[in-house]
């Protein structure tokens, strides 16, 4: 989960993590993602996802990204996973009016003794 905002430079939000068993070069695992985007980029070599760009829920409130871990063995061996970027939502939208401006407007008298409370129109 991250916040929505606009993120002018990559900021790291989350991390994925893999193991070999084997040894040696056989053991280690560059992470690539497989997600085409320009919103997100993975650390080849720690597996931490960083975010740059305006991110806003009201617009979209999740990123699915396909992550690819490979290791240096021969043949190359590979594993998926999927992480799920959830946006959280700010107060960033005043409220709105939904009737159109011409049904707004309304004419009311009131009884200059109409006591607090008083209920103008319905």
């Amino acid at each position: 989960t991250i916040q929505e905002g606009d993120y002018t430079s990559f900021v790291p939000i989350d991390a994925v993590n893999a193991s070999d068993a084997d040894s040696g070069l056989n053991s280690l695992i560059t992470f690539s993602l497989m997600t085409n985007t320009s919103l997100f980029k993975i650390n080849p070599t720690s597996g931490e996802i960083l975010v740059r760009g305006d991110l806003d829920r009201e617009q979209q409130e999740t990123y699915t990204l396909h992550v690819l871990a490979t290791d240096h063995g021969t043949p190359w061996l590979n594993n998926t996973c999927t992480v799920i970027i959830v946006i959280e939502d700010i107060n960033d939208n005043p409220p709105r009016f939904v009737q159109p401006p011409d049904r707004m407007k309304a004419v009311v008298s009131v009884d200059e003794d109409a006591g607090i409370g008083t209920e103008l129109f319905q």
